[in-house]
């Protein structure tokens, strides 16, 4: 049985909350990042001029201000660490990997790659001005890490599809055919690892979860609408709607889960959120709805 994208996203989240095996592979994340960014982006146009676009501007407008100002509204009514984590969480750059997503439905891949890269490059000034500005509150944000990440994660992969096409001529077709599976697969085994690494926090913070769950729903199903009407054609709606809901939130969970463990809370809501709003969102891509 030929099973679709959001069918294997909605199997990767319950094994990895209920079934959380997959922390025995979690150091293969990395490598297994640096495989689908590669497949994701073999089939790219490598011309400059179509990496810089205007809509860019909009994912700056939607996540490093309405976004973070959304969820500090909404979540006034909180304690201050939950309230701090579900800002850091609306703030978070982009996901290094989000050209996947795109990839699987068929969108503008250089916009997406275009908006990784400058997002997180970027978050090393917008992410400690906004908490500052919002909480008075010096963060010290990983720089390297950041720049290692953009490297290894966009960079080298793009450098590989480029002598790919050079000298592989012969079978880059194959290749080509071969990257449907090898995507599914990988796309499977890290949302299995994101989840079990997850599985611990989510169910021994479940009183809090259940009040912050559905806040974190909000702004995940609010940016990803903000991104896809942002736009007319349909190409960039989805572009959009992925940059601005999928984010990086492991980049800054390491830095605000040292001022406190419970502002890591919201951050790993957010991610199960996005991504049973992405795998509704795939599946309305595969039913022609959007």
């Amino acid at each position: 049985m030929k099973l679709s994208i959001s069918l294997i996203i909605f199997i990767a989240i319950i094994l990895g909350l209920f079934f959380p095996f997959g922390t025995l592979i979690k150091d293969l994340t990395s490598p297994l990042l640096f495989v689908l960014m590669y497949f994701s982006i073999l089939e790219l146009d490598l011309k400059l001029k179509k990496f810089f676009k205007k809509e860019i501007f909009y994912w700056g407008l939607i996540n490093i201000i309405i976004l973070p100002i959304f969820a500090y509204f909404i979540g006034s009514f909180l304690s201050e660490y939950f309230l701090l984590g579900m800002v850091v969480a609306a703030l978070a750059p982009a996901a290094v990997n989000s050209p996947m997503f795109v990839n699987l439905l068929k969108g503008d891949k250089e916009l997406s790659i275009s908006i990784s890269a400058i997002a997180n490059l970027s978050s090393i000034i917008y992410v400690p001005l906004m908490l500052f500005l919002l909480f008075g509150l010096n963060l010290i944000i990983p720089y390297t890490q950041i720049l290692t990440n953009i490297f290894t994660l966009i960079f080298i992969p793009i450098f590989l599809v480029v002598l790919t096409k050079k000298f592989l001529k012969s079978k880059y077709n194959k290749i080509l055919d071969s990257s449907k599976i090898i995507l599914k697969i990988t796309l499977f085994l890290i949302i299995w690892i994101i989840f079990s690494t997850s599985s611990k926090q989510f169910f021994s913070s479940l009183n809090e979860v259940l009040i912050i769950i559905p806040l974190m729903f909000l702004i995940t199903i609010t940016g990803l609408l903000l991104g896809y009407f942002s736009s007319k054609k349909k190409e960039l709606k989805r572009t959009l709607a992925i940059s601005c809901s999928y984010k990086n939130q492991t980049l800054l969970l390491g830095v605000v889960s040292s001022i406190n463990p419970l502002i890591a809370v919201p951050p790993i809501l957010y991610i199960i959120a996005f991504h049973i709003v992405n795998g509704i969102f795939i599946w309305l891509y595969e039913k022609k709805k959007i």
